[in-house]
Order: structure tokens, then sequence, then C-alpha cells
């Protein structure tokens, strides 16, 4: 990426395509100094870098193919925009039924279809402008709504997501239940690997490693960092802050 850039962007999340792209989210530090809200989007086309500008603040950028091929960049206001053959369109926000809608945060392509989620809200993507709430089943035993902060899933009928307080929760593609969690440090990033396991990163160093109602820790907790980020490569786990 060019040296101009340098000290002038704060880079926050990304996404791959199917064509090898990489798709980067970023913040203009000056305009975020001023707390005036703004995103751009950055990717290599054609052996140059390219992007667009966003007027509102993006959470995160999702590469999905069903229904169609499309780039989504997600705004925590629930924001919603597409790039499509390389044109940017922005859509309706998602909308909700909640007296008090959550911030959007993470979002994930599971078999094909974008999803996204936030605080105690699940959508999943089913064609422009239209967004079909997952969170409707999910019936929390205890009497505070769950607030999540990502999600991951190996097909439609097996999704988790994981939030605040350890919370882990399984989808079957007809309900959800809450799994027994052996940790109540925040969980903030979630991968289901290619070795079929699950795994989470969250606060105070903490990784786990599972599927369904097993869960358990994978690393020593030898620092009091947030990982942020858990990619999974030949079954390790890189976590990052």
């Amino acid at each position: 990426m060019s040296n101009r850039w340098a000290g002038q962007f704060t880079f926050q999340t990304g996404d791959g395509s199917k064509d090898h792209t990489a798709y980067v989210l970023a913040d203009y530090d000056p305009l975020t100094k001023k707390n005036t809200p703004n995103s751009s989007l950055f990717w290599w086309d054609k052996g140059r870098w390219a992007g667009q500008e966003l007027q509102w603040d993006a959470a995160t950028v999702c590469c999905s193919t069903t229904p169609r091929n499309e780039i989504l960049i997600l705004g925590v206001e629930r924001q919603v925009a597409r790039i499509e053959n390389g044109s940017l369109a922005e859509e309706k926000s998602i909308p909700t039924h909640s007296i008090a809608p959550s911030e959007m945060r993470r979002s994930k392509t599971i078999n094909g279809r974008a999803y996204v989620v936030g605080g105690h809200e699940i959508y999943r993507r089913e064609n422009i402008n239209q967004w079909k709430a997952v969170h409707s089943k999910l019936n929390p035993s205890l009497g505070d709504e769950p607030s999540f902060e990502a999600l991951d899933g190996f097909s439609d009928d097996e999704i988790y997501v994981v939030g605040w307080s350890g919370s882990i929760w399984y989808f079957d593609g007809s309900f959800w239940q809450q799994c027994e969690s052996p940790t109540r440090e925040n969980l903030t990033s979630i991968e289901c690997a290619e070795d079929g396991w699950v795994y989470i990163c969250g606060s105070r160093g903490t990784v786990l490693k599972g599927r369904k109602d097993t869960w358990g820790f994978v690393e020593p907790r030898h620092h009091t960092r947030l990982f942020l980020g858990c990619p999974v490569v030949s079954g390790k786990t890189l976590s990052h802050v």
C-alpha cells in the first residue's frame, strides 16, 4: 500500500473474495479526531489500489456469493452499502423493531450468504434491501439479553455467536441454545476452521476451542491483552490484538 497513506488511516478489518481480491476497511484519522463519521474501503484492482469513501462509520466488510457476488460494507448504525462490478451503491439500513437498536459489530459469510451480528441482534442477507432476523428464536435463560460481538458457522444449520461474559450460543437452523462456557471473559472473535473445530478469542488472552456443547482452553493465558481476531492456519490460531 502506498506510503502516502501511512499515518493517515487506521485499518480496522477486512475480507477476501473468491477471486483472491483483498478488501480493507479503514478510518481517516484527521476526520476521526474531529468526531466526524467516516470510513474508506480499499482494494487491489489491476495492479493498483482503488478505494471508495463513505460518510458514516463502517463496522465490517463482507464478501458474499449468494444471492450474487458482492462486497458488503455494514455500518455501526446499521447502514448498508455494496460494491458490485466496481461500483458503490448504498441501500436501506437494516430494519429493526427494537426500541433500542443494537450497533452492528461483525459480519461473516456462511454458505455463501452474509450474516451480521451486534448486541442482541443477528441478521442474514436475503437480497438487496432484504435482511432476515435470525435472532427471533433466541430466548436467553437469564433475564438479560446477550450482547454479541462476532459469529461464524459451518453451514446455515450450524452457526455460533459469541459475546460478553463468555457467552457462546449455537444455532441448529431451527433453535438457539446457550453453550456451557469455560470462561466469563468477553469473547470478541470466532473462526469455524477447516480442521472441523471452532476457535474463539477474547479478553485477557482467552483462546477457546470446541464445537457444539464441548469447549475448553487451548492456549495458556499468560498476558492480559484483548484478542480481536483468531485466524487459523494449519490448525493453529494466529490471534492478534
